[in-house]
């Protein structure tokens, strides 16, 4: 019974149809609240208990009051139509981005800060057309326009006319997690529908692709 909150970057709304769905049916007596926000706006509302747990790919510095569980790998990538020249590519380098245009992800979603801890946007000399803050409308306009993106590789799942190419970058990878606070009291339905989470189709598809 209750009510449970869950914090949920764009990145991640893709894993969370089978599980909700199972949630909602098997616990009709708990009203689930999910909010879709940016890591640091989520990380601040956790701190705050405004969210009972946080969805969202492990930060790259850590928060000391915030324990995050690892759910799966998953890479920064190229992200492009299928009948791209470079679709068949098992990568693509930062240096061959250049000559085309791309569209990139805004500051604070955690592919823009991937990113960014390898290069700095202003002076990288990509041909950037477009920033924005949605990765859904993002998708959209890259296969609409056969634009280029970089988005974690799990992002194009369910779009059957794009392809993610991984970027070629040292120690590529990127952690998708369960963040909660540390040493607080965490409710039964949230350890609940992590348990469902972790047994969703989708998660251990994701979580076999490492081993």
């Amino acid at each position: 019974t209750g009510e449970l909150n869950i914090g949920v970057t764009y990145s991640f709304s893709h894993l969370l149809t089978e599980t909700v769905k199972k949630f909602v049916k098997e616990y009709p007596g708990v009203k689930l609240n999910i909010f879709y926000r940016n890591m640091g706006e989520l990380m601040e509302a956790l701190r705050h208990r405004d969210v009972d747990l946080v969805l969202a790919f492990k930060p790259g510095q850590p928060y000391n009051e915030i324990e995050s569980s690892n759910l799966f790998c998953d890479r920064l990538s190229v992200i492009m139509r299928k009948d791209h020249a470079h679709a068949g590519r098992k990568s693509v380098s930062l240096e061959e981005l250049k000559r085309y245009r791309i569209a990139i992800p805004a500051k604070g979603l955690q592919a823009r800060n991937a990113l960014e801890e390898y290069i700095c946007i202003e002076h990288s000399g990509l041909n950037v057309c477009l920033e924005i803050n949605e990765v859904n409308i993002l998708l959209d306009i890259v296969q609409a326009n056969n634009l280029l993106t970089m988005l974690s590789e799990t992002s194009v799942r369910g779009r059957d006319f794009l392809k993610a190419v991984p970027l070629n970058l040292p120690d590529n990878r990127m952690q998708g997690c369960v963040h909660t606070l540390k040493r607080v009291y965490h409710k039964r339905s949230a350890e609940v529908f992590v348990k469902m989470l972790r047994d969703a189709n989708i998660i251990q598809e994701l979580s076999g692709k490492w081993l």
